[in-house]
C-alpha cells in the first residue's frame, strides 16, 4: 500500500483485524500476490485480497463484481452528463461542481480497479 498513513493506521488495529476476520496474518504489499482464487474488495484507495481457493464460487463473485461495474457505469454516466450541462456549470456553486468532478474521478478509479479484478477472475 502506497499510503503510509493508512498502513500505520491499519497496523495499529491489526490485532483486531486478525481476531475479527479470523486470520493468521495480514500483509501490506504494493503488488498483490498471484493467487488462483481470491476475494477482492476495493475500499477507497485500498485493495484487499483474501486467498479463497475452494472457499468462493468464482462465477458468483464475477456476477457480483459485474453488477457493481454496471452500477458505477450508470452513476458515472449521470455525473458526466450533469457536468456537460452548461446551465449546471453556470448556476451551481463552484464547490458543488468541484465535488462532482472529484466524484467522477473517484468513480473512474473504482471502475478501473473493478475491471482489473474482473479480468483476474476470468483468468482463474
Amino acid at each position: 500500500c502506497k499510503d503510509k498513513n493508512l498502513v500505520s493506521f491499519l497496523s495499529s488495529i491489526l490485532e483486531h483485524i486478525l481476531r475479527l476476520a479470523k486470520l493468521n496474518q495480514v500483509q501490506f504489499v504494493e503488488t498483490p500476490p498471484l493467487l488462483k482464487s481470491r476475494i477482492s474488495l476495493v475500499l477507497g484507495k485500498v485493495n484487499i485480497f483474501i486467498p479463497a481457493e475452494g472457499l468462493i464460487d468464482i462465477a458468483r463473485e464475477q456476477a457480483r463484481i459485474n453488477k457493481e461495474i454496471d452500477g458505477i457505469g450508470y452513476q458515472l454516466g449521470d455525473k458526466i452528463k450533469r457536468l456537460k450541462n452548461k446551465k449546471f456549470i453556470e448556476n451551481a456553486p463552484l464547490e458543488v461542481v468541484d465535488a462532482e468532478r472529484e466524484r467522477v474521478k473517484n468513480l473512474k478509479d473504482r471502475l478501473s480497479e473493478l475491471k482489473k479484478i474482473s479480468h483476474e477472475l476470468k483468468l482463474s
